[in-house]
């Protein structure tokens, strides 16, 4: 980041430090959210209804030149969690970034099947 865009290493940390933070939140809270929920219904003590979450299918992020990582893994982390494919368009400026974050979310456990470079 700070080759790509002129980022000071403080900056660049922050935004490592971003998608530690919100990579745990996800993690810990990704069931609670996408878990089947009991609604009441339109008569109450009569009907119920269950909510349930369904993943999108493909979901697109464009991340910008300024903050190339914590916008657009952030936006990522949370769609694959929720069950997307995620198709992800960096800026030109800040390519490196991108693939530097799909390579880590290699390491953290993601199958290669779901990017090429």
């Amino acid at each position: 980041m700070q080759a790509e865009n002129g980022k000071t290493r403080r900056d660049a940390f922050l935004e490592v430090v971003d998608i530690g933070i919100v990579s745990r939140y996800y993690a810990r809270t990704a069931a609670k959210y996408l878990s089947p929920k009991r609604r009441r219904g339109a008569i109450p003590l009569l009907t119920r209804t269950t909510e349930l979450r369904h993943p999108k299918g493909v979901v697109t992020v464009v991340s910008p030149w300024n903050y190339p990582l914590s916008m657009a893994a952030s936006d990522t982390i949370a769609a694959l969690m929720a069950g997307n494919a995620v198709v992800q368009k960096p800026d030109t400026q800040t390519a490196l970034t991108a693939l530097w974050s799909m390579e880590l979310m290699y390491e953290a456990g993601l199958p290669r099947t779901c990017g090429r470079w």
